[in-house]
């Protein structure tokens, strides 16, 4: 019984050395931890921003609609079908919808991301304004080195107007798939 007594405490020992020997040490700097990344991201004047990963491209226009591709060996990839000039938000305001918001070029901010989903990463902030009602849309999209074909988008609203509105409904980031643009003998409908 002892002998086992004096493993069990060896063991014990080691295990109380090897957490307060963590305990001890400082953590890295952000600086340290992060490698740069190589998402490529570039803003254009009509307030339109291109996104490139290693494997997906991503272009948020100037009518804030976010449109992706998926990029295999060179060629670009998708199944979205936007209109022309497609409208990334809707918003029904006392029962009057609109959608035309359009972003400031001015208001776009390109910044290392800052979320949990990886070490490097971009975040694009951007303000769109509806010119049919007083609402302006906070818009943000990250994107990570670790999950290059997913971008990840929020938005909020304010009331840049002096009187109270009353928001009936937010309609965000609506797609409309088309299986014949990734194979030219589907139908638009074919998915599988």
């Amino acid at each position: 019984m002892i002998p086992r007594l004096h493993t069990l405490l060896r063991a014990i020992a080691v295990l109380v050395v090897a957490v307060m020997s963590g305990c001890e040490k400082t953590p890295r700097s952000p600086a340290q931890n992060e490698a740069p990344s190589k998402i490529e991201v570039a803003k254009h004047d009509d307030g339109s921003v291109k996104i490139k990963t290693s494997s997906a491209e991503f272009e948020l226009s100037p009518h804030s609609y976010l449109r992706a591709w998926l990029v295999t060996n060179g060629v670009k990839l998708a199944l979205d079908d936007p209109g022309a000039n497609q409208s990334g938000s809707t918003v029904t305001v006392d029962g009057k919808s609109f959608d035309d918001f359009l972003i400031d070029p001015k208001t776009i901010s390109i910044a290392d991301s800052n979320g949990k989903l990886g070490s490097a990463g971009k975040r694009i902030e951007a303000l769109a304004k509806s010119a049919g009602s007083a609402l302006e849309e906070r818009i943000s999209v990250e994107v990570y080195d670790d999950f290059p074909t997913l971008a990840i988008w929020s938005a909020s609203f304010q009331n840049a107007g002096s009187t109270a509105i009353k928001l009936n409904r937010v309609s965000l980031q609506e797609h409309r798939i088309n299986a014949s643009l990734a194979d030219s003998s589907a139908k638009p409908h074919q998915l599988w």
